[in-house]
C-alpha cells in the first residue's frame, strides 16, 4: 500500500483546520457568555481573552500536527477562518437574547421560591 503524500492530504488538512476553526468559534461564544454574566469586568475580560486564544491556538496546531505534517500554509489559515466565521456570525444573535436573558433570570430572583436558591 502506498503512503497518502503531497496534494492528496491536502482537503483532508483543510478539513481538519476548518474543523478547528468552528470549535475556536464555539469557543469564542461561550467565552462570551461568560464576559457577558460576569458584567464585563476587567478580570473576567482577561480571562475569557486568554482562554480564547489559547484554545485557538492550541485547536489550529494540533489539526495541523495531527492532519499533516505541522505546516502553516496559506491554504490551512484560510481552512481555519473558513470554520470561525460562519459559526461566528451564526452566534451574534446572542448579543441580543442575552439581556432578555437577563432580565428574566432577575425576575425569576424575586419570586420567593427561588429566594433562597439565588442569595
Amino acid at each position: 500500500m502506498s503512503d497518502i503524500v503531497g496534494t492528496n492530504l491536502q482537503p483532508l488538512i483543510f478539513l481538519a483546520c476548518l474543523g478547528a476553526g468552528a470549535l475556536s468559534a464555539l469557543v469564542y461564544g461561550g467565552c462570551y457568555i461568560f464576559r457577558f454574566f460576569a458584567n464585563h469586568k476587567k478580570w473576567a475580560e482577561i480571562l475569557a481573552d486568554l482562554l480564547f486564544m489559547l484554545t485557538s491556538a492550541s485547536t489550529y496546531l494540533i489539526a495541523l500536527f495531527y492532519s499533516g505534517f505541522a505546516e502553516i500554509r496559506l491554504y490551512t489559515l484560510l481552512g481555519f477562518l473558513c470554520g470561525f466565521f460562519p459559526i461566528y456570525f451564526l452566534l451574534r444573535p446572542l448579543r441580543k437574547f442575552l439581556p432578555k436573558l437577563r432580565k428574566k433570570l432577575s425576575k425569576l430572583k424575586e419570586k420567593p421560591i427561588f429566594r433562597k436558591i439565588f442569595r
